[in-house]
């Protein structure tokens, strides 16, 4: 008798064949879904990079102008939004000598004006957004002319050579240490920072150009010379220190009389007071010729928590050094100069310019 053998799968490979149909069935449902689409046009940001779309096509190597936020942005190779970064744009791909330096923020957007940045100034034309380079006026601080290095850009400060390879007049000239701004005028220059006095000079920049005058110049009508090398103004006179440290007794005097101790002698302060009579040739005033207060020539000014006082007595043309005594003990405030119990110690000097004009200046101080 024939028999038919039927044979039991186990539950557990009837699961499994289940389990593979709704995998197989899960699988061609994903695999219909369509991929989420670019945009035609526009942003699409992507695990927090940004990207830009032009009729489908993502943006690569390219600027691109976003009229919602009104800026200019810049795509990478890779179609990445540029930021916080210098970019060279060409003019095309087919001419990549000639183009633009722009910088973008950390936004993204193409920076225009100034921007402090790599620890200097930059400036980026407003309409353009190109770095600008060489000389350029710029309305911070009221206007000023600044000059941007040819090769990186960033704003010079200090005393700087502009060699003339671009077509500019060739010289020394000198740019504010702060602002930048091209100085005119008179300037006091060191060349040795540990050099003291000894180590200074006078120059001047001329007041249309801003470039440092050597050789003979005719300045505020008066010819001067400066040193054809080193641009350094040539006092052409002399320093009657005879004359000078014969004041100090007469002040002594004067204040023995107002009951007052007496002043020692300080070579250092001595110093500073021929310095300021050889610039009483230049300019007769309390203020230096770069328009500096007279007490920046002190030697000890710049040491912090040490209170002093400070004064000054000018004159000029006085014949001796007691007919310059008699008019300063005359006059009320160079009289209270002479006097002031507060002051400790005493310089004086008398320079007598190529005119035979004497100048005459007496410091007061106290450590």
């Amino acid at each position: 008798m024939g028999k038919t053998i039927r044979e039991r799968r186990p539950a557990r490979m009837r699961a499994f064949g289940i389990a593979s149909m709704v995998w197989a069935v899960l699988l061609m449902v994903a695999t219909a879904l369509p991929a989420a689409a670019a945009p035609q046009n526009g942003w699409d940001e992507v695990d927090g990079e940004r990207y830009w779309y032009d009729d489908g096509v993502m943006a690569r190597d390219k600027q691109v102008y976003d009229p919602e936020s009104d800026a200019w942005y810049w795509f990478d190779a890779d179609g990445t939004m540029a930021r916080d970064k210098d970019v060279y744009i060409p003019v095309s791909n087919e001419d990549r000598s000639r183009g633009k330096w722009v910088r973008y923020d950390a936004d993204g957007h193409m920076v225009k004006g100034e921007d402090f940045r790599y620890g200097g100034w930059y400036y980026f034309d407003p309409v353009t957004g190109e770095m600008l380079k060489g000389f350029t006026y710029v309305p911070s601080n009221g206007g000023k002319w600044v000059f941007y290095d040819y090769t990186t850009g960033q704003m010079a400060h200090g005393e700087r050579y502009i060699d003339g390879s671009h077509g500019d007049e060739p010289g020394w000239m000198y740019f504010d240490d702060v602002t930048g701004a091209v100085l005119y005028g008179w300037q006091f220059m060191t060349t040795d920072p540990d050099g003291g006095l000894a180590a200074t000079r006078w120059v001047y920049y001329h007041a249309s150009t801003g470039r440092m005058v050597k050789g003979w110049h005719t300045i505020d009508g008066v010819a001067r010379y400066f040193d054809e090398t080193t641009g350094a103004y040539v006092f052409g006179g002399a320093q009657s220190e005879g004359e000078a440290y014969d004041l100090l007794a007469m002040v002594n005097a004067e204040r023995a009389r107002s009951g007052v101790a007496p002043l020692a002698w300080d070579d250092e302060v001595a110093e500073a007071a021929r310095l300021r009579a050889s610039e009483l040739s230049i300019t007769f005033s309390h203020y230096r010729p770069d328009g500096s207060g007279f007490q920046e020539v002190m030697p000890f000014r710049l040491e912090l928590g040490r209170p002093y006082t400070c004064a000054e007595n000018i004159a000029m043309r006085q014949r001796s050094a007691e007919a310059v005594n008699a008019a300063w003990t005359s006059s009320m405030g160079h009289h209270y100069n002479m006097v002031n119990p507060e002051s400790t110690v005493f310089g004086a000097a008398c320079f007598i310019d190529g005119s035979g004009t004497k100048h005459w200046v007496e410091l007061f101080a106290a450590y």
